[in-house]
């Protein structure tokens, strides 16, 4: 088969995959930068182990607990930034920047100390921060790489998830049934108009109250046809739609 006889992909597809490879460059710096402030914070961990070292010396010193040394290396291996010095006036040289060491008393060494930690582990809290924002936004591009890859292949795409909000109007929109109504007391069905224009807002309030006064006009006619037969009239009088009158002009 020759090359000019090939299948070639559709342009919808060529125009994904460099979505895909672009989405994977961009996601590829978002994480060599995730991984430079990892090991910033590190780093600054380590700085505070130090420092707090440099006090735990200082006062085992000043105790009396520590030998009297020339020099004194303090640090977890050679390329950990703190030393410290002893001089014979009892002071302390202790790294502040860099190849910047200065000598102080041992009093004010842990001052500085204490100092250089607070600043340090305000530092680190910003800088855990930015790490939690990188590592959310690689969430975020991954997750779309995901959605945009699944869409390439129909297997993997996801199921659409039922509409609740359809089922949620047509349990508003529905209309009480005349039938259902008509078979509970006027004195009920009165309790419940009453309880919904309270809790319906102004606006709905008159579709409300005509749709409830119809269910309720329903039964109370049949409970005047009702005391009509048992009076043995064959017709419904104005006595006997006395007290259905009467109900629907309190609802009213």
């Amino acid at each position: 088969m020759n090359a000019n006889n090939q299948i070639q992909p559709p342009p919808s597809t060529v125009m994904m995959n460099d979505k895909v490879i672009q989405h994977e460059g961009f996601i590829h710096d978002r994480q060599l930068e995730l991984m430079k402030k990892m090991e910033e914070y590190n780093k600054l961990g380590l700085e505070v182990t130090e420092y707090k070292r440099i006090i735990q010396f200082c006062k085992r010193y000043l105790t009396g607990e520590g030998t009297i040394k020339k020099k004194v290396l303090i640090g977890l291996a050679n390329d950990v930034f703190t030393r410290a010095v002893v001089s014979s006036e009892s002071k302390i040289a202790i790294r502040l920047h860099d190849d910047l060491f200065a000598e102080m008393p041992m009093p004010n060494a842990i001052a500085c100390a204490e100092r250089r930690i607070n600043y340090l582990k305000a530092v680190s809290k910003r800088v855990r921060s930015e790490c939690h924002f990188l590592q959310s936004q690689l969430n975020i591009l991954l997750l779309g790489l995901d959605v945009d890859t699944s869409k390439m292949d129909p297997s993997k795409k996801p199921k659409a998830k039922p509409d609740k909000t359809k089922k949620i109007k047509k349990k508003k929109e529905m209309k009480p049934n005349p039938k259902q109504l008509s078979y509970i007391s006027p004195d009920d069905i009165k309790m419940m108009v009453n309880n919904k224009l309270k809790k319906a807002p102004r606006k709905r309030a008159p579709l409300l109250l005509s749709s409830a006064i119809k269910a309720l006009t329903i039964s109370l006619l049949k409970d005047a046809a009702e005391k009509a037969i048992e009076d043995g009239s064959n017709q419904v009088t104005v006595d006997h739609l006395q007290d259905a009158l009467t109900i629907v002009a309190e609802c009213i």
